[in-house]
């Protein structure tokens, strides 16, 4: 009896170390991690919306607020060259828990794809430093990424080179 006691305590304090692990795990396959893809999508994004009576209906998923979606302002479907270069630019990045700010205002959504499986899907916030993670069978977790770094520059970069930022903003009449 005693021996089962100490595996329940045992496995209780085992517990915050292997979520975290598992965390880490999901977050290792989401950023350096990444599997080649051969087809990735990017959407600019119009921002969140918290005034229930103009929330959008259809659009990008921002799994880190649950439910909540984003309406996209505009895609584009990548070739697999540009998949390639932006999944190294993705990849390069420093990532970490502690980068993330505790808000998220996204800019651009980020699909990844080989064949017809989803590999991995965020929004990307270069002002919060951050992006979600699924985690199942949990819903999803902020990450961060350093955004003092050249390499968060040129992601940035490339993302306004594929769909300027500036669609974004409302065009003053």
């Amino acid at each position: 009896a005693f021996s089962l006691i100490g595996l329940g305590v045992g496995g209780y304090f085992a517990y915050p170390y292997a979520l975290q692990g598992y965390l880490d795990y999901r977050a290792y396959r989401s950023t350096t991690g990444l599997p080649t893809p051969d087809r990735a999508e990017l959407h600019l994004l119009a921002g969140l919306t918290w005034d229930e009576k103009n929330k959008p209906k259809e659009g990008f998923p921002i799994k880190g607020y649950g439910s909540s979606l984003s309406t996209i302002v505009e895609s584009k479907i990548l070739p697999k060259e540009e998949t390639q270069k932006l999944a190294t630019l993705w990849r390069s990045q420093t990532f970490g828990w502690e980068y993330q700010a505790l808000c998220h205002d996204p800019a651009y959504g980020v699909r990844f794809y080989r064949g017809s499986t989803l590999l991995f899907e965020t929004s990307v916030c270069f002002h919060c430093s951050n992006f979600y993670v699924e985690i199942p069978p949990f819903h999803a977790s902020w990450y961060g990424f350093d955004t003092s770094k050249p390499e968060a520059k040129a992601l940035l970069d490339y993302f306004n080179s594929l769909i300027p930022y500036e669609k974004r903003k409302p065009k003053k009449s």
